[in-house]
């Protein structure tokens, strides 16, 4: 491709570039951006892409590594222009992506409500596709595309088997652009021996103090929207008791979640539900999507290291229960 470099002597074992960007109160700041083995670069003739130099692989903050991570459910929803011919690839679809380790399948027929002077209900036809185990899926239908994993690694790690999975679709429907791009991260956050849930969010999360009021106990919930220059951040955060922690959006029988996650079915739990959407015109192959994706995690992944508190963080770090 042009505008790579080619010959493994012409790349660079390191590079550090510099980001400016607008903050939401209007100020400028700058994201260093640590590039591993990546080249900075123009891509001709991307007009969907970004204008500015294209970048891959880009975080704001070097990765956490928790031994004991909060994080249940990652999915990521690309939607595109409707494929009405999609029932005719999914024989195709389904044995590429059988090799590539998604061995389940099943088909769904799903009601949604449309919004309008007159209410009216619609079905529609989903395809799904699972490995054995249950902790990744992919959902299809005429117009989006869902990958859903119950067992995080690291977003490199997740992005990558992404894109994988994604191109036996983008090859069998023939794809030419995305229309909305949204990724989604199930944080539950539950307090330790030495450490209680309600001293692992910031104080702005707490809510009032109960007793204070004359009550015996009370429940939070807290939602935040915000503008980014990605898009819209949508942070929920409520508190929970018991093994139903997902968001009622977000209910699937499609993964199953590790013992430590649902097994817990007296104890308090705090909720975090992220949700960054992109929605605008890219290009639909693997370079703008990769692109989009790494902007809109990385704000995501801000977003959690300003909400949770350094208590917390250390504690995951140690693998404290």
């Amino acid at each position: 491709m042009e505008g790579f470099a080619t010959n493994p002597a012409e790349r660079p074992e390191k590079s550090i570039v510099n980001y400016r960007f607008w903050s939401s109160d209007g100020e400028k700041s700058e994201l260093h951006a640590y590039l591993s083995r990546k080249i900075v670069c123009k891509v001709p003739g991307r007009s969907m892409c970004s204008t500015e130099d294209f970048v891959v692989n880009k975080r704001s903050e070097p990765a956490l590594e928790l031994k004991n991570s909060p994080l249940v459910l990652v999915l990521t929803q690309i939607r595109f222009s409707p494929v009405l011919r999609m029932d005719k690839c999914v024989p195709d679809i389904q044995e590429l992506l059988r090799k590539k380790g998604l061995s389940r399948f099943s088909k769904e027929q799903t009601q949604q409500l449309i919004f309008g002077p007159e209410p009216a209900q619609s079905t529609y036809m989903r395809w799904v596709f699972s490995d054995r185990s249950k902790r990744e899926a992919v959902v299809l239908t005429n117009d989006f595309f869902v990958y859903e994993v119950s067992q995080y690694s690291s977003f490199d790690d997740y992005l990558s088997r992404m894109l994988d999975l994604l191109e036996p679709i983008n090859k069998a429907a023939e794809l030419s652009f995305a229309e909305q791009i949204g990724i989604r991260y199930v944080d539950v956050l539950r307090g330790t021996s030495n450490l209680p849930v309600e001293n692992m969010v910031c104080k702005s999360l707490r809510g009032l103090d109960a007793h204070s009021m004359g009550m015996k106990s009370c429940s939070y919930q807290f939602v935040i929207h915000g503008e980014t220059d990605q898009g819209v951040l949508s942070i929920r955060s409520f508190d929970n008791k018991g093994k139903h922690f997902l968001p009622p959006d977000l209910q699937t029988e499609h993964l199953e979640f590790a013992d430590g996650d649902t097994s817990r079915s007296d104890e308090a739990n705090r909720v975090i539900d992220f949700d960054h959407i992109y929605r605008g015109e890219i290009d639909f192959n693997r370079e703008c999507i990769e692109e989009r994706m790494w902007a809109l995690h990385d704000h995501t992944d801000r977003a959690f290291r300003n909400i949770v508190t350094n208590e917390a963080i250390e504690s995951w770090k140690q693998g404290q229960s």
